[in-house]
């Protein structure tokens, strides 16, 4: 399995990710860092990190100056441009980091292991975690957000085209917060901590009290 990680603007992420997934990943994996930075700095920051740690690294050239959606929309179409049919892919945001073992019993007996986007009966995958087992009809995919059947819908939403024409089988994932306030976080599954808003667009929450604790899991 391809584990695409898609990193912005904060480059120490990538070291502890790449950790919490060689500690509790116990399938084959291939572990791809997508640059979706666009300032100089952070960007070769990103490369010598990857090169240093060994991680294969691609750059989707991105020109957008957000962090919302329209950047990460970029990234995921210049994902879906490197993989093929019959690849079985992990996407994860660069602030989620597994913190349990995780075998191939996971998604073995499924096409698509993701938590759900509900708007009205339209029902679409989070492209902040998802898992695609063996993908089939790789051209008909799409992550751009739009509106489906009347509902609008974010980054992710036309997949839900894609899951129903394909009569894919789902795997949902259980998103559980934990702690609070400033410490903020999710599990799903209990296999994986998201940090919520890592990029720290709103800067609404301690980071380094977020990553000591994440880091403490880990034994970092």
């Amino acid at each position: 399995m391809k584990i695409f990680s898609i990193h912005y603007n904060k480059p120490e992420y990538i070291e502890i990710q790449k950790s919490s997934i060689d500690k509790y990943i116990k399938f084959e994996h291939e572990f791809i860092v997508i640059d979706n930075s666009i300032d100089i700095n952070i960007k070769k920051e990103i490369v010598n990190i990857t090169n240093n740690l060994g991680i294969k690294y691609y750059d989707c050239n991105n020109t957008s100056p957000s962090v919302g959606s329209s950047s990460h929309q970029h990234a995921l179409r210049y994902l879906l441009s490197i993989i093929n049919d019959g690849d079985s892919i992990m996407i994860m945001d660069h602030d989620i980091f597994p913190i349990d073992y995780i075998d191939e019993s996971y998604y073995e007996n499924c096409d698509v292991v993701c938590l759900n986007h509900i708007k009205g009966h339209v029902i679409y995958p989070w492209p902040g975690l998802i898992i695609l087992n063996n993908i089939r009809n790789k051209s008909q995919m799409s992550f751009d957000p739009g509106n489906i059947d009347g509902f609008n819908c974010d980054t992710g939403g036309n997949m839900h085209y894609y899951i129903k024409n394909n009569n894919l089988k789902i795997k949902e994932i259980a998103e559980r917060h934990m702690y609070q306030d400033e410490l903020l976080m999710s599990t799903m599954d209990y296999l994986f901590i998201h940090l919520i808003s890592g990029s720290d667009w709103n800067k609404d929450y301690d980071l380094q009290g977020k990553l000591n604790l994440i880091k403490d899991k880990l034994k970092l």
